[in-house]
């Protein structure tokens, strides 16, 4: 995904728009219980994330996304994390439906979100959680679908990339914020920035490291410099031959 085309995603969401809407006419609220994220101060956290591809690589486009999300499960995930956007991600809604019957517990639509309707479908079909990204959403777009998002119960996760959105994102005093070690617009990963900028969020909220984890060294290297102890990991985990296993390894409980 290059700068061109994360600048073209709003576009992309737009023309989706009038489907969505069709499809939330004939979904009913809910019935799938509400989990909520909490994440132990005393052991590495892990949100393990199903996602067939990137726009970098191809992942396991065959993938059994309800088998996936199991064994993370079992492997003592924290939360799992759906990919939902078929342009760059072959994910779908229906996909996070799936995973979300499937799985007792809290379940991230990782999303690019410019719209409400993608909150509401979200919400319906299971998903606990909605990813904000900060540097896709104006101020005013910001606040209003994160109180759109608190006012449905699902909790917002706010992303960002650079130590200088820091203080944009904290005036709508989120609860959780991501900071994603890839740049969106060039699609470098540059852990040393990104370790920074979690430094410099404050411990008053929860702090979530994604990207660039691909061993449990990697975890545990970030975890000591941030004193963060949450990281959503999805390439490394799609692909593992031992998805259980691989989980319980990036916690260090193997």
């Amino acid at each position: 995904m290059n700068k061109f085309e994360l600048m073209k995603m709003r576009d992309l969401k737009s023309a989706d728009l009038d489907e969505l809407r069709r499809t939330l006419e004939n979904i009913k609220p809910r019935s799938r219980p509400s989990y909520q994220f909490s994440p132990l101060e005393s052991q590495i956290n892990i949100i393990a994330e199903v996602k067939k591809s990137s726009p970098t690589q191809q992942l396991n486009l065959s993938a059994d996304v309800v088998l996936q999300a199991q064994m993370y499960q079992q492997g003592g995930a924290g939360a799992i994390s759906v990919l939902t956007d078929a342009n760059f991600f072959s994910g779908s809604y229906d996909d996070l439906r799936r995973v979300a019957n499937a799985v007792s517990l809290p379940v991230l639509c990782k999303e690019f979100v410019y719209f409400t309707e993608q909150i509401e479908l979200a919400s319906r079909y299971g998903a606990d959680m909605i990813l904000l990204i900060a540097q896709t959403l104006s101020d005013e777009e910001l606040l209003g679908l994160y109180s759109y998002a608190m006012e449905r119960s699902v909790v917002p996760i706010v992303e960002i990339n650079r130590a200088d959105e820091i203080d944009r994102v904290m005036s709508i005093d989120p609860e959780i914020v991501m900071v994603n070690m890839r740049n969106l617009n060039t699609l470098v990963i540059d852990c040393d920035a990104g370790a920074d900028t979690l430094r410099q969020v404050p411990d008053s909220v929860i702090r979530i490291s994604a990207s660039g984890m691909n061993t449990s060294d990697d975890v545990k290297t970030i975890a000591d410099d941030t004193n963060v102890n949450v990281f959503l990991i999805g390439s490394a985990l799609m692909k593992s031959g031992d998805p259980s296993k691989f989980v319980k390894e990036l916690a260090g409980v193997l």
